[in-house]
C-alpha cells in the first residue's frame, strides 16, 4: 500500500482492502459501498488498464445551441438567471421563441436571425434594453433575498 496511489496499479476496493488489512482504517470507517461491492463483485474488475471502447462520439449540440452562441456572442451574458422561477423566461429563451415564431424551426440563418433582433428591437424595445432590464431585476432580487437573509 506504500506504493503508487494511481488506479493502473490497483482498483479502489483493493485499495481499502489493504487499508482495512493493514490497520490503517478502522472497520467503522469504512465506506458504506465495500461490502456490497465484497458480496457482489462485478464481471469485469474495473482497472485503468482495460481499452477503452472505441465508439464514435454522438453530437450532443442542438440547433438552439448554436443560435445561443451567436446571442450571447453579439450581446453578452444576460447576467445572473433564477433557475428556480419558472415563470419568467431568460433573454435568450425569449429569442429563441421569436427566432422559432420567424423561422418555423430552430435551424440557423443568418437572414432569419437578424430579422428576429430587428423585430425585438422594433418591438418591445432592444436586446441590450432587455438585458440591462433583466440584470437590473436580478439585482432588486439578490438585494430583497440578502434583506431577508439579513432579517434572520
Amino acid at each position: 500500500m506504500a506504493g503508487s496511489r494511481l488506479e493502473k496499479y490497483g482498483t479502489i476496493f483493493s485499495r481499502v482492502q489493504g487499508l482495512l488489512r493493514t490497520g490503517a482504517m478502522k472497520p467503522q470507517n469504512k465506506p458504506l459501498w465495500f461490502d456490497v461491492y465484497e458480496c457482489f463483485p462485478p464481471h469485469i474488475e474495473p482497472k485503468r488498464l482495460l481499452p477503452v471502447p472505441d465508439a464514435p462520439l454522438r453530437s450532443i449540440l442542438y440547433d438552439e445551441d448554436v443560435i445561443r452562441a451567436k446571442f450571447y456572442k453579439d450581446f453578452g451574458s444576460p447576467g445572473l438567471i433564477d433557475l428556480l422561477d419558472r415563470n419568467k423566461k431568460c433573454i435568450s429563451k425569449r429569442f429563441l421563441e421569436k427566432y422559432k415564431e420567424l423561422n418555423g424551426g430552430l435551424d440557423f440563418d443568418e437572414h432569419v436571425y437578424k430579422r428576429t433582433v430587428d423585430e425585438i428591437n422594433a418591438g418591445s424595445g432592444s436586446v441590450k434594453e432587455l438585458k440591462v432590464a433583466a440584470e437590473r431585476e436580478a439585482e432588486i432580487k439578490m438585494q430583497e433575498e440578502s434583506e431577508e437573509f439579513d432579517e434572520k
